[in-house]
């Protein structure tokens, strides 16, 4: 008897018969067999009797998508019609439509949906972003009539306040299935991008230069691009009327073997603002061969400074405090990098006002503006002087502000452990999370003695079961927040600090080492050319401005 597995997941029994042929054994025939009842994935409706069930999902009385497991009272998982029990959950396999979260099932449904279910007891566990309290409802499936609604209900609504949740780093989803799972993480906005992968190119086909007309007034899912080098780095170019070629280059995974290192970063990052779109720094900070040069010439508009792991313990603000204290201005942004079956999108988002009604435009220029806070749930506020996140203010050399921050995240598994005021990257005030509060809040007074920048961030230790991949090391995701800067202008002086200057000097030598031996050019124009600009990032960081 042959097993045979598809997918990991579907197992057959098989008779087979081998004859020998000529030194080889080759198969003569195969014959179909019932699979042994201890290998059979239990919780198959095709194995019992099973009734009709309608379910309906609202919020407010009005139809919501949601994300949703529905299991028996001995555990089994019963999916929804045409999904299936059993999903994919390796790299790139069926992405979309199911997601797996530790070790638990959920399918993306419509407000209305059916599953064919064995009469019994069940329960059924309803998720719908993190602007929703989880609901979790019981139920009897008798055979009559069998109906069940289930009622979603906010904590917050922050799109009524202007601020859209959008996840600014997807793959491999379809334009329905990012449609539907837009709906049932409530956000506003999904990029899926294309690029290559050694020799596999993907969604190319998909990309319009404009967001999906599937989707409703409001809903954006738009195809974009991530330009991508092993060493050199990773961007997002979105806003872009057409592919900016090159995908990806260099070695591989991102190349193929024996490529050609050029044309750097900055190169890819002028061709998309010469169409009028913006470049964001992919999983900041690394891959980080040409950060410093790009961030230094102005190449790179926002850094998505959450995706995988913890950015409070991995150093990871560390370098972007660097940057803003040698006057870079730099929104964060944030996004999953889904590519499996285990990662939920919106699981990592950025939040971003906007004024009136959300198009694609209104989106980009608020990022532009750093009108942002990024999140893995946590909902994060700040105001300075009562100007709100992204404002540039005016002061004098003495004179005080008045800062107020405010988090508030009460559907968490894991509360935040404290909530921060940053000024020049250093905590300024804080308050810590004695009680497991679901909403904290801090005020503070600071003398402005020079330019400076103020942000709010908020953070916790225990892991949340999203973003878990273990060939990245990722075991999962703190529940964190960080805003954008407000700018503080003294006497138009710049901000500056020595230290983080230093440290972006021995980031751009070591790009400029790189170009010099190690990197692969067709010529020696290309080399000279790109360490020409590396040098010029070089100058940027090595003198003091002028005060």
């Amino acid at each position: 008897m042959l097993i045979s597995s598809f997918g990991g997941s579907y197992l057959s029994a098989w008779k087979t018969t081998l004859a020998r042929e000529n030194g080889q054994w080759r198969v003569q025939n195969l014959e179909p067999l019932d699979l042994p009842a201890s290998l059979a994935p239990a919780g198959l409706s095709e194995q019992v009797p099973t009734e009709a069930v309608r379910f309906r999902v609202t919020s407010d009385e009005e139809p919501a998508y949601a994300r949703v497991n529905i299991t028996d009272s001995n555990g089994n998982y019963w999916p929804p019609r045409g999904h299936q029990k059993n999903i994919r959950a390796g790299w790139r396999q069926d992405v979309g439509g199911d997601v797996l979260i530790n070790g638990k099932t959920y399918a993306y449904v419509a407000p209305e949906f059916f599953a064919d279910l064995p009469q019994g007891a069940y329960t059924i566990d309803v998720r719908k972003g993190t602007e929703f309290y989880p609901t979790i409802d019981r139920f009897e499936v008798t055979g009559k009539q069998d109906r069940v609604d289930v009622e979603m209900n906010r904590w917050t609504n922050l799109a009524a306040s202007g601020w859209y949740a959008g996840d600014t780093h997807t793959h491999f989803l379809s334009e329905g299935n990012a449609l539907k799972e837009l709906r049932a993480e409530d956000l506003d906005v999904v990029y899926v991008l294309a690029t290559k992968w050694g020799e596999l190119i993907t969604d190319v086909a998909n990309f319009r230069g404009h967001p999906s007309p599937s989707g409703e007034e409001g809903e954006i899912v738009v195809y974009n691009q991530e330009a991508r080098h092993r060493w050199l780095g990773h961007t997002i170019l979105h806003g872009i009327d057409e592919l900016v070629y090159p995908l990806a280059w260099g070695a591989p995974p991102e190349g193929v073997v024996d490529g050609s290192d050029y044309p750097p970063m900055a190169m890819q990052a002028d061709a998309a603002h010469a169409q009028g779109g913006m470049v964001t720094w992919a999983h900041f900070p690394f891959p980080d061969g040409e950060l410093a040069v790009d961030v230094g010439l102005g190449k790179i508009d926002t850094i998505d400074l959450f995706t995988w792991g913890d950015a409070f313990s991995t150093g990871v603000l560390d370098v972007y405090y660097r940057f803003l204290n040698t006057g870079s201005r730099l929104p964060a942004t944030a996004g999953t990098d889904k590519m499996l079956n285990v990662q939920v999108v919106g699981s990592v988002k950025t939040y971003a006002n906007v004024e009136g009604p959300l198009s694609y435009e209104k989106w980009l220029a608020a990022l532009a503006a750093g009108r942002t806070f990024v999140t893995t749930g946590p909902v994060l506020k700040l105001t300075v002087n009562d100007a709100p996140i992204g404002a540039v203010l005016e002061a004098s050399s003495g004179e005080s502000v008045s800062i107020r921050a405010e988090v508030h995240a009460p559907y968490l598994e894991y509360p935040v452990e404290k909530l921060e005021i940053v000024q020049a990257g250093e905590v300024i005030a804080s308050v810590d999370n004695r009680s497991d509060a679901s909403h904290l809040s801090l005020e503070a007074e600071v003398t402005i003695e020079g330019s400076t920048w103020i942000a709010a961030r908020t953070n916790g230790t225990e892991l949340l079961p999203m973003q878990v991949w273990s060939v990245l090391g990722a075991p999962g995701i703190p529940p964190m927040a960080h805003t954008s800067p407000v700018y503080i202008d003294v006497a138009a002086e710049p901000i500056w600090d020595e230290a983080a200057a230093a440290a972006l000097v021995a980031s751009v030598d070591a790009a400029i080492e790189w170009a010099l031996t190690r990197a692969k050019f067709e010529t020696q124009e290309q080399r000279q050319e790109v360490v020409a600009l590396f040098r010029k990032a070089r100058a940027k960081y090595a003198q003091t401005p002028s005060m």
